[in-house]
């Protein structure tokens, strides 16, 4: 009899809820840009916005590297990553207590992601290639490519300048970097989150094997041997013998 396909949902429902994601990038955009006419700037709704999107990917590598200890290496790498730009993010408050104290957390979070990579640095070939093909690496790429490459090429000052008036060039050079920026933390916060449901769908798998191969066999009863007349010795259990 011809058998069903088993189609798996996940994917699917990956794509949709980065889809929602991106849309409401461009939203968080509006609303700072015309409602609240901060042009995008410190302290923004876009600017807290990726400041949580990197931090919630930070914790969801750290997540999958403490549940994955053998393939660790990549995940503390890019939770460490997130960390540094979750500081650089926030540059603005760290520079109440002085201008440019951001670098001091910054190293800090560095030093001790370096500390761990080097812990781990035995398992980072099985590590990258287990990576590499998951869907939270096409995320991660995508992400980081335009945050850190996209953003900056496409908000070149000098390009909207000599596009719009003076003014209205810093203004739309702003809010579209910012605004790739946005889209580029969403993006690397679904990477982490859909490496976290690997971990996590890889780990029940495994805890289900185990218990089946450590479940304790049922008890066979047999009658106990050389049961005399009007002698009750009840019954006699000996346990099932495992399959060689």
């Amino acid at each position: 009899m011809y058998a069903r396909p088993k189609f798996d949902l996940r994917p699917v429902m990956e794509s949709l809820a980065a889809t929602a994601l991106i849309i409401g990038t461009s939203v968080v955009v509006i609303v700072d840009g015309v409602l609240l006419r901060n042009e995008v700037r410190e302290n923004s709704l876009t600017e807290f916005l990726q400041a949580a999107l990197l931090l919630l990917a930070c914790a969801a590598f750290a997540k999958a590297a403490h549940r994955s200890p053998k393939l660790s290496f990549v995940p503390i790498l890019l939770a460490g990553v997130c960390a540094c730009a979750v500081v650089r993010e926030s540059d603005a408050h760290f520079d109440h207590i002085w201008h440019g104290f951001w670098r001091v957390p910054a190293v800090l979070v560095a030093g001790v992601t370096v500390y761990l990579l080097i812990r781990h640095r035995g398992i980072w070939r099985a590590s990258l290639a287990s990576y590499l093909s998951t869907r939270s690496f096409t995320f991660a790429s995508i992400g980081f490519a335009v945050t850190l490459l996209f953003s900056r090429i496409f908000g070149t000052g000098r390009f909207w300048k000599a596009l719009l008036p003076q003014e209205s060039g810093i203004i739309t050079k702003t809010i579209v970097q910012e605004g790739l920026e946005l889209l580029g933390c969403t993006l690397i916060a679904v990477s982490a989150a859909s490496l976290l449901a690997d971990v996590a769908s890889q780990t029940a798998v495994g805890k289900d094997e185990s218990d089946q191969r450590g479940t304790p066999p049922e008890p066979v009863i047999l009658p106990f041997p050389d049961q005399g007349e009007g002698e009750d010795l009840g019954e006699y259990v000996a346990p099932r013998r495992r399959a060689a």
